[in-house]
C-alpha cells in the first residue's frame, strides 16, 4: 500500500472518529441510542412555563400511544453498583400487581401497621438488613430522600412548549414534559421525565373538569422550592395570577393561549410513549439484578430467579432479526450518567424532596368537584354486615375513609390517596397502601 493510500485511510479513520464523537454529543439530552431524537420540555424552579397538552385523557384507554400515559418509574441499584431505570407495571390492577418484581418487593418489604405509633413495622428490617436496605434505600439508608425501589407514579405527556416553540417548528415534533433538568458536568443534561401524578390531578380538577378539551388552551405550570411544590393555571383565565413579575407573558401571549391548534401543529410528530416507556424486560432484570434475586431466593426460599429465567427465555423466542426486545434499550438520560447523578443527589439531597408526594396548591374555588360524603356519615357497623373485612379495620384506617360509594361497592378517600385493587378478583373494594387488609373480603395484604 502506498504512502498516499495510507494517509487517505488515516484521514478517513479520523473523519469517522470525529463523526462518532459528534453523534455521541448529540445523543446527550435525547432518548435512547440514536433511536429517538426526543425534545424534552423541563420545568424550572420559580418560573411559570406554558404548555399545550396533546392527546386523549388516559382514563379512556383509547388506543393512541402518543396520548398521556401513567408510568411507574424508579432508579434501582444493580449488581454492578450502578443504577438503572426500571419501568414497573401498574400495581392498581391484578396483572400488574402480580409482576415478578412487585411480588419480590412485597416479600422483602412486608410489614404490619402499628396504629398506636402510626407507622409500618417492617418484618425484615432488622433480621435481613442488607437485603432490606438494598430495596428500601438502594443500600444508602443515610440519604433522607433516597426512594429506593419504590416507584414514583408519573404522568408522561406530549406537549407543545411555548418556551421551545422555534425548536418545535424546526424539528416538526412535540416534546416530552419533564419535572426537572439537571446539567451533568461531563456534558448534556439529566432529565426527570414526566410530572408527579398529583400535579396531573390538579390540572384535571382545577382546569380540565371546567374548561374541557386540553388541546384547546394552554396550561401553565409553576414549580416552587417548597410545599405545595407546583401551581397550575389556565393560560387565559388565570393570566393575571401567573404573569405578574414575568417578562415572558404579555398581551400577545393571550392571543395564542386559547387559540385552536394549527394544521402545522397537528402535523408535528408525537412521541410513541408506549414504545418509550415499556415495562422493563426479564432479560434486563436478570442482567442487572440476577445476583441479588438469587440472594433473596436463598434467604426467603422463593424461586424468583427461576421465574425470571423462564420469562427471559420467552422474550428471546420473540427476538427476531436482531431487533432489541422492547424495554431493554439503555437511555443516556436515565442510565449512563446516573452514577454522577448519585453523587449530585448525595451532596444536594435537600432539593430532592418527594414533591410527588405533596398535593399541588388548589386555586380559589371555581366549581371544584367535591366528595359526596364525609367520614362522619359512614356507618361502619351496618357496612360490616356485608363487607367482612370492616370489623378488623383499625381506627387509623377508618379515619382515612371519607365516604362510601354504594354503586361501586367501595370506600371513598382523600384525592391524594393512591388506591389499590384487592388481589381477590371477585372483590370490588379498593384501599390505600397503608391498609393491612381488604375492607371488603378481609384478605390480609403483604
Amino acid at each position: 500500500m502506498s504512502t498516499q493510500d495510507r494517509e487517505a485511510l488515516f484521514k478517513a479513520a479520523n473523519a469517522k472518529r470525529v463523526q462518532d464523537k459528534q453523534q455521541k454529543e448529540q445523543q446527550k439530552g435525547s432518548y435512547g441510542k440514536n433511536t429517538y431524537d426526543t425534545i424534552y420540555a423541563p420545568l424550572f424552579l420559580d418560573e411559570a412555563s406554558s404548555f399545550r397538552i396533546l392527546g386523549y385523557p388516559p382514563d379512556l384507554q383509547i388506543d393512541d400511544p402518543t396520548s398521556p400515559k401513567v408510568v411507574f418509574y424508579s432508579m434501582i441499584l444493580g449488581d454492578d453498583e450502578r443504577k438503572f431505570r426500571c419501568i414497573w407495571p401498574n400495581p392498581e390492577n391484578e396483572e400488574g400487581r402480580n409482576w415478578v418484581l412487585w411480588r419480590l418487593y412485597r416479600k422483602v418489604m412486608s410489614y404490619t401497621w402499628d396504629s398506636d405509633n402510626n407507622r409500618r413495622n417492617y418484618h425484615n428490617q432488622s433480621s435481613h438488613p442488607i437485603l432490606f436496605n438494598r430495596i428500601f434505600k438502594n443500600s444508602r439508608p443515610d440519604i433522607p430522600f433516597e426512594r429506593g425501589w419504590n416507584p414514583s407514579k408519573l404522568m408522561i405527556m406530549n406537549v407543545i412548549s411555548r418556551d421551545m416553540y422555534d425548536l418545535h417548528k424546526e424539528k416538526e415534533k412535540t416534546a416530552i414534559l419533564c419535572k426537572k433538568c439537571t446539567p451533568i458536568s461531563t456534558g448534556g443534561n439529566f432529565y426527570d421525565v414526566g410530572i408527579p401524578y398529583m400535579v396531573f390531578e390538579s390540572i384535571w380538577d382545577d382546569i380540565v373538569s371546567i374548561k374541557g378539551d386540553w388541546e384547546n388552551y394552554d396550561v401553565v405550570i409553576k414549580k416552587l422550592d417548597k410545599s405545595p411544590f407546583y401551581k397550575v393555571y389556565h393560560g387565559v383565565q388565570d393570566f393575571n395570577r401567573f404573569s405578574e413579575n414575568s417578562d415572558k407573558f404579555d398581551s400577545d401571549y393571550l392571543k395564542i393561549a386559547e387559540r385552536m391548534l394549527t394544521e402545522e401543529e397537528r402535523s408535528w410528530k408525537r412521541e410513541d410513549l408506549d414504545k418509550m416507556f415499556q415495562v422493563t424486560t426479564a432479560r434486563k432484570l436478570l442482567s442487572r439484578l440476577g445476583l441479588f434475586v438469587e440472594q433473596v431466593d436463598e434467604t426467603f426460599h422463593t424461586n424468583f430467579h427461576d421465574e425470571l429465567s423462564r420469562l427471559a427465555e420467552k422474550e428471546m423466542e420473540a427476538y427476531v432479526d436482531d431487533v432489541p426486545v422492547p424495554g431493554e434499550e439503555e437511555n443516556p438520560d436515565f442510565d449512563s450518567d446516573r452514577e454522577e447523578m448519585d453523587n449530585f443527589v448525595e451532596t444536594n439531597s435537600s432539593i430532592f424532596e418527594d414533591e410527588e408526594d405533596t398535593e399541588p396548591e388548589k386555586k380559589s374555588p371555581i366549581k371544584v368537584r367535591t366528595k359526596k360524603s364525609s367520614s362522619s356519615t359512614v356507618d361502619f357497623d351496618t357496612l360490616a354486615e356485608t363487607y367482612v373485612g370492616i370489623k378488623d379495620m383499625t381506627e387509623e384506617e377508618k379515619s382515612m375513609v371519607r365516604g362510601f360509594d354504594s354503586e361501586k361497592g367501595t370506600f371513598l378517600y382523600d384525592p391524594d390517596k393512591e388506591l389499590y385493587e384487592c388481589s381477590n378478583y371477585k372483590c370490588t373494594m379498593r384501599a390505600p397502601e397503608e391498609f393491612h387488609l381488604c375492607p371488603g373480603c378481609g384478605i390480609l395484604f403483604d
